[in-house]
């Protein structure tokens, strides 16, 4: 690997985690100016924080099958391309609705990018650079967390909001100069379907190709000769297009590469189109339609469930359920489903995504409404606002080292069940700060929420112990899938529950601070007791017979050997 593209690759790969989880924290602290520029209501404003986690979660799993079937060069351009432009759309929105649109597109952009990026990581990376690129992608999420806040506070006061998503068109330009670093064809490149049905390699010059259909294993070199079958030898010319054809009856090789996904692991193929994608069942359009209809249906009920009452809500609560249903029966149906659903009989797995999801619930709704109490309660600046959620994530920094010890030595279902019940008791701290606090009344609950986050880090790996190798990268997929989409819960149902009780309060004659202050408190303590339910989740589900066993994950032709306790 050249000098240039050995730095430019991790540039890349920095800069595609900081943009995308800088747009999901940066845009909290610009809320309430934007509620005053539009004059949304608090169920409109959660569509502009909800939209783009929505789609954006929704669409990793595509993303990552999209990866495996074009290619990463590709995708991450059309990525890059997508995100920067709604951006752009989002700087200059004269509408509520343009606005939550445009953030929805940039959703699509970020669930191309992430899992195009993360695949690189694993195929294009030397080994002795993947760890170092994988420890920098860390670092990028961590400081976009840390700085998010502040950065949306900071330009929100002193240009405007709309320079919060404007600050990513340079980013994203930036980013795009960066892509032909991504090796194209020619690289020497693995690909692993998770679902186990292809195995590519790609060399440079003539390529070889491995397909399996069952037992069978076909290799295709393009130059003319024969076709030979076996156990009955057999000649076949084929024209116009010359191949040599080898079946032999031996099960088709998968390698795994180590290092984390957000989808199935990936690498380069031969860019074919889109369409021919679709027709040929590549893509499981049926299975990315029913789960983005079924999510959104979802939400749009709760939030409007919220503002208007639940009697209403019916029919799109019914259709929800119908699409989820739908999706359930097409994912067991199909040849090749976005999401493996026999993966959920493994326990760990299971418990992890419902322990992952209560603690998005948490966290997010924390992130969202605590935002608006400091300035729409306390009368906070926007940039003291986002000063206020620094030690918080100051906390997770430090504390992130730790957790992996803290898994070592008490077991990780102890520790990140403890994490998740510090998490819980710092909702409910801050839940009672009340109308008279300040700066450093906050800052022991929402320091409380950061240990706890840190604690909970191994929590992806340990669900994963049990995964087989072959179906690793779906499964951290459908983890990361669920951390996002949890993101969305978080801000509707205690929005749901802030919205009821505000009106209940304004309805009595209760002051405007005093009536959101009260269904803030409630909102937040119902997150607390999500968040314990996820504590008792981990206790059960991830708890191993016998402490620190081991469990070995060796790739079948590689040999790396990932231990997770």
């Amino acid at each position: 690997m050249g000098r240039v593209r050995g730095c430019a690759l991790p540039a890349l790969l920095t800069l595609t985690g900081f943009v995308t989880t800088l747009d999901n924290t940066v845009v909290n602290v610009a809320l309430p100016t934007v509620q005053r520029a539009f004059g949304l209501s608090v169920p409109e404003l959660e569509w502009v924080a909800t939209s783009y986690v929505l789609s954006f979660g929704a669409l990793l799993l595509p993303g990552g099958r999209l990866t495996d079937l074009l290619g990463r060069r590709p995708v991450l351009a059309a990525g890059i391309v997508v995100f920067t432009l709604a951006s752009g759309a989002s700087a200059l929105a004269g509408t509520g609705g343009v606005l939550i649109a445009a953030r929805a597109v940039q959703g699509v952009g970020a669930a191309l990018m992430v899992p195009a990026a993360l695949a690189v990581v694993a195929a294009d990376l030397p080994a002795r650079q993947r760890s170092t690129a994988v420890g920098l992608w860390t670092a990028a999420l961590a400081v976009a967390l840390a700085l998010g806040p502040l950065v949306g506070g900071f330009v929100t006061q002193r240009w405007g909001w709309e320079w919060v998503f404007a600050l990513n068109v340079p980013f994203g330009v930036v980013a795009l100069g960066l892509v032909p670093a991504v090796p194209g064809r020619s690289g020497p490149t693995a690909v692993q379907e998770q679902s186990g049905a292809v195995t590519v390699q790609e060399r440079p010059g003539p390529t070889a190709v491995r397909e399996r259909s069952g037992p069978a294993a076909v290799h295709k070199q393009p130059e003319p000769a024969t076709v030979h079958k076996q156990p009955e030898p057999a000649t076949v010319h084929e024209q116009p297009e010359p191949a040599t054809v080898h079946e032999q009856p031996e099960p088709a090789t998968v390698q795994e590469q180590p290092g984390p996904a957000t989808g199935p692991d990936v690498a380069a193929v031969p860019a074919a189109p889109l369409r021919s994608v679709v027709r040929g069942g590549g893509l499981d359009l049926p299975g990315v339609v029913l789960s983005v209809l079924a999510l959104s249906l979802l939400t749009h009920a709760l939030v409007r469930g919220g503002e208007h009452g639940f009697g209403g809500q019916s029919v799109p609560l019914g259709a929800a359920a119908g699409a989820a249903l739908a999706f359930v029966v097409v994912e067991y149906r199909t040849a090749r489903p976005l999401v493996r659903l026999g993966l959920l009989r493994d326990r760990f797995l299971s418990g992890g995504v419902v322990a992952q999801v209560l603690w998005g619930i948490g966290v997010n709704g924390v992130f969202f409404f605590t935002a608006l109490y400091l300035q729409r309660v306390l009368g906070f600046s926007p940039t003291r606002a986002g000063l206020a959620f620094l030690p918080l994530a100051g906390a997770l920094l430090l504390c992130t080292p730790l957790a992996e010890r803290a898994a070592r030595e008490l077991g990780a279902h102890v520790s990140i069940a403890a994490g998740l019940a510090l998490v819980a008791v710092g909702l409910v701290y801050v839940s009672g700060t009340g109308l008279r606090a300040g700066y450093w009344d906050l800052q022991p609950g929402l320091v409380l929420i950061g240990v706890g986050s840190a604690l909970t880090t191994p929590l992806t790996v340990r669900c994963l112990a049990g995964v087989p190798a072959a179906d690793t990268g779906i499964a951290t997929g459908l983890v990361s899938a669920a951390r996002e989409v949890s993101g969305v819960f978080g801000v509707v149902l205690v929005g749901v529950v802030l919205t009821r009780r505000e009106r209940a309060a304004l309805a009595e004659g209760a002051d405007p601070r005093v009536a959101f202050l009260d269904g803030y408190d409630d909102g937040l303590r119902l997150a607390a007791g999500c968040v314990l339910a996820g504590a008792l989740v981990t206790l059960l589900a991830l708890r191993r017979r016998g402490r620190h066993r081991r469990v070995v994950a060796r790739g079948s032709r590689t040999g790396v050997r990932t231990v997770m306790k």
